[in-house]
């Protein structure tokens, strides 16, 4: 079992498409990150882990660990994230300190879409002198990819790591298994999988994830004895700068031999349960008091509050959008794009989101919500206090219509088809005969078709808004 401790960067407020930092302090889920920009954040991990009683080795294994990680963008596309990895291993008999430290750069596409990005990482683990740690120096290659479909996100990776930890473990043929079990290095380079999904609920995110380490090469282990591992969390914001996780954490894998001559192969604990804290140093506090505008629809930004030397960068959006009744849209898709930012947020219930960490200058709202005409504003923005505005969606007209029966010489309603051309659109009648088809504005032609009567074909003239309706008696075929 293994308990651990975090601290972190803020997840997203509500309705911002803004993952939250995981472990290494760059958004992600647990270990499936996600290819997003990287706010300044620092994160802490501290937890206790238990692994069962291996054949080899008497009594169980337990571990206490510490991880220290940072995330600051350098670029809009490549974040840059050093961490360092001290755990202290205790069986029987037994206890050891191993500290490794890694540093990362993920590169990605910026889009509003999707997630798409590639990271490196470098890292070596703990051995004894400087010359075993150059020799141990490893390296991660990973391919990100995720998407948010609403509250939801989905995200996966794959790669592939270059593993020389073993390097450092050049006495490893003197330890005995608890030692080798704590060492966790590994003979074998590996295929990196992972995938994920997360759901947001207002300022809470729930996640779940399977991941694995499948090691390759001659002489490696069963799929089976390979890192495999599930886990599930949730990540709570508790301001606009900290947020709380707790993570479970289960290993899938069936234990390797752990003798003298066995090759080194990672075992992870049994099951970890991870809590934790982080702090994001790149989110800002509202200012007490600050004034807010109610602007119309043609809304022009809140007027720059007098600039100081610790006045913010960034910029931010209220916006609440309503329709020509005044009543509330929710579900609405807003997309925000600027300077070197984009990103998309969601209308909760109340018609209400929040866009955070934008740009100052141009940048341009494309709103969308289903029954309603798109309608897309440029404005300027300016640091500091969020920009409140009111936005009205009109609402689509009604469709046109065609409809009406088809019935027998004798008035009976007919089992008929109808296709308006050049459209190609089709219907049924139903029981009485009765159709209905939404048509846009023009000049079509109405063929109507029933088995054993002859076609019809009647030409008409649909206006915008307009209704028209289309009865036909059938003749029986001779």
């Amino acid at each position: 079992m293994s308990l651990g401790c975090a601290l972190s960067a803020p997840t997203r407020a509500s309705g911002a498409e803004v993952e939250g930092p995981a472990a290494d302090a760059q958004p992600g889920l647990y270990r499936v990150g996600v290819a997003q920009t990287a706010r300044p954040t620092f994160a802490a991990t501290a937890g206790y882990g238990y692994t069962e009683p291996q054949a080899e080795a008497g009594g169980g294994h337990h571990r206490l660990s510490l991880k220290l990680a940072g995330a600051f963008p350098v670029v809009p596309w490549l974040n840059v994230a050093p961490s360092v990895d001290t755990r202290h291993d205790m069986h029987q008999g037994d206890s050891g300190t191993v500290i490794d430290a890694s540093v990362a750069a993920r590169a990605f596409v910026p889009s509003d879409d999707f997630h798409l990005g590639l990271e490196l990482k470098l890292w070596v683990p703990g051995s004894e002198g400087a010359s075993a740690a150059a020799d141990a120096l490893s390296l991660d290659t990973r391919a990100l990819f995720a998407k948010r479909f609403g509250a939801v996100l989905l995200g996966c990776e794959a790669g592939y790591r270059l593993d020389r930890s073993a390097a450092a473990a050049s006495s490893a043929a003197r330890l005995g298994p608890g030692d080798r079990l704590a060492l966790g290095a590994s003979d074998f380079n590996a295929l990196l999988i992972g995938v994920g999904s997360s759901l947001q609920l207002d300022r809470t995110e729930l996640y779940v994830e399977v991941s694995g380490d499948v090691l390759i090469g001659a002489g490696a282990p069963p799929f089976g004895e390979s890192p495999l591992r599930a886990a599930g969390g949730a990540r709570r914001a508790l301001t606009e700068r900290l947020s709380a996780e707790a993570v479970l954490e289960a290993s899938l894998s069936a234990r390797p031999a752990l003798g003298v001559n066995a090759p080194l192969i990672p075992i992870e604990p049994r099951l970890s349960v991870f809590a934790g804290i982080r702090y994001d140093f790149g989110s800002r506090r509202h200012a007490a008091g600050a004034p807010v505008a109610n602007v119309a629809p043609a809304a022009k930004p809140l007027a720059a509050v007098a600039a100081s030397p610790a006045a913010p960068r960034e910029a931010a959006l209220e916006l609440t959008l309503v329709d020509e009744d005044g009543a509330a849209v929710p579900d609405a898709t807003v997309r925000v794009s600027g300077k070197g930012v984009a990103q998309t947020v969601r209308a909760d219930s109340n018609g209400k989101c929040r866009a955070e960490h934008l740009a100052p200058g141009t940048t341009t709202l494309v709103f969308e919500a289903g029954g309603f005409k798109p309608l897309e504003r440029t404005l300027t923005l300016e640091p500091g206090a969020p920009l409140d505005l009111k936005i009205t969606l009109q609402a689509l007209p009604p469709p046109s219509q065609v409809r009406g029966v088809v019935r027998s010489l004798g008035g009976k309603g007919l089992s008929a088809r109808i296709r308006v051309e050049p459209l190609g659109v089709e219907a049924k009648t139903d029981a009485s005969g009765g159709f209905q088809l939404d048509v846009p504005p023009g000049n079509y032609e109405v063929v109507v078709e029933a088995d054993g009567y002859q076609t019809q074909r009647r030409k008409l003239s649909v206006d915008p808004e307009g209704v028209v309706i289309l009865n036909a008696d059938l003749i029986k075929k001779p």
